[in-house]
């Protein structure tokens, strides 16, 4: 069953709170989660080395970061995704899940 994969391997659950530095170690367990910007972390990763990857890009429709410009021209947002959905195929196994979070107008 895919649904919950990461709990019924590891039998732990894990929230954001809990995750204090860039790489968390699951203790008694073989899991890692990371935190942070997938264009930094991913480039250190092996190919094939993850499970699931999540990600919530910018939706670039002009709203104010304080370390992100999202105002960038069609071909430079399509750029950056294209960019972060390289790195998630380079990086996920070959049964890994891709999760990302989207908007509709």
């Amino acid at each position: 069953m895919q649904k919950n994969k990461f709990k019924q391997k590891s039998g732990k659950m894990v929230t954001i709170p809990d995750i204090s530095s860039k790489f968390k170690t699951i203790s008694g367990t073989n899991q890692r989660v990371s935190l942070g910007d997938c264009l930094d972390v991913l480039p250190s990763l092996e190919e094939k080395s993850i499970d699931l990857f999540v990600t919530s890009p910018p939706y670039n429709i002009d709203i104010e970061y304080r370390t992100y410009q999202d105002n960038k021209s069609s071909e430079e947002y399509l750029s950056c995704l294209y960019d972060v959905f390289y790195e998630a195929k380079r990086t996920l196994k070959d049964d890994g899940s891709l999760l990302s979070t989207g908007i509709s107008k």
